[in-house]
């Protein structure tokens, strides 16, 4: 099976309860290929902002950019500018994911093309 690179593109605001928990199980994936994640924070105003610069200073995979437009649409392209991985996976900051979440997901392309 190909494991080619995948970037996570996560936009979020004001998800300080939950956001933990969400960068965990997205950190935990057992996917075998390279995995980055990219969180676009909307202007969180709850601390969200202070705990993703934690999660990126801990953790060389996790990327936080700014989405100054606060639009979810407008984050999600930006975390998929700011990616050169040529799959994408999609995920929100008040979710847990499956520990096979990413790996399911680019099976699913790899077989359907």
């Amino acid at each position: 099976m190909q494991h080619p690179p995948v970037t996570i593109i996560l936009p979020v605001f004001n998800e300080v309860e939950t956001i933990d928990g969400t960068l965990t199980s997205l950190i935990g994936q057992d996917y075998a290929g390279p995995l980055d994640v990219i969180v676009a924070d909307g202007g969180s105003t709850d601390g969200t902002l202070e705990k993703l610069e934690g999660w990126a200073s801990a953790a060389p995979n996790v990327t936080v950019i700014d989405n100054n437009r606060r639009v979810q649409s407008y984050g999600l392209n930006a975390a998929a500018e700011a990616s050169d991985a040529p799959l994408l996976v999609r995920a929100d900051g008040h979710t847990h994911y499956a520990p096979d979440y990413v790996r399911q997901s680019v099976n699913t392309v790899i077989e359907t093309g």
